[in-house]
């Protein structure tokens, strides 16, 4: 009997109190064993690249890596900023800041596919843009996994959206290089007329 009461002491301290012994002596084996969701999620376009008017297509893929079957799961797609829906297969809720939410019941080894399409209609200050996927369980609003996808902007279409392009950097190389000129000019021109008086001198 003392050993069983040690045991069940044992086993509440090391839980911090959160496991709760079905019987004044519960021993280890008796208590339930914590279920941790293990979830890998990823959400690609296909494409490395964005600029004006393009057409992305998000491929949302969530697999269920664990033991325990997950319903009524929330998962969300955030469009990037200057971008427009045009349309998510399957459903989903778009929210007032424009978030995509559908929701999911995912069994153990299964996996979900949501896909959605937004077109790009002003680029943004940064150098890309990003949307990024989640997933959480039903009730929750705190995410468990989520994926980013990343679009490069071509410099040319950065050039034209932050409005300090190519051609301005061509053009400052260009006055640099006839400011270069004119100063080879000068100094050659000096240097030919420090040589004339000498050669009068020495003819002379």
């Amino acid at each position: 009997m003392a050993h069983r009461r040690i045991a069940a002491a044992v086993v509440l301290a090391g839980t911090g109190g959160l496991l709760t012994a079905a019987g004044p002596w519960a021993v280890a084996d008796s208590l339930p064993t914590p279920s941790r969701p293990a979830l890998s999620i990823k959400v690609d376009d296909g494409s490395v690249k964005t600029r004006p008017g393009q057409v992305h297509t998000y491929t949302i893929r969530l697999r269920n890596l664990g033991s325990t079957d997950l319903n009524g799961m929330a998962v969300t797609e955030s469009l990037p900023g200057g971008t427009t829906l045009v349309g998510s297969a399957d459903g989903g809720s778009t929210g007032p800041d424009g978030q995509i939410t559908w929701t999911v019941d995912l069994p153990v080894g299964q996996e979900v596919v949501r896909i959605v399409k937004a077109r790009v209609d002003k680029l943004p200050s940064g150098n890309g843009i990003a949307s990024t996927a989640c997933a959480r369980l039903a009730g929750s609003t705190v995410p468990i996994v989520c994926s980013t996808d990343f679009d490069q902007i071509p410099r040319a279409e950065l050039a034209a959206a932050t409005g300090v392009g190519t051609i301005t950097l061509l053009g400052g190389g260009a006055v640099g290089a006839a400011a270069l000129g004119v100063g080879t000019w000068y100094f050659l021109r000096r240097r030919r007329r420090a040589a004339a008086p000498a050669a009068a001198t020495a003819a002379d």
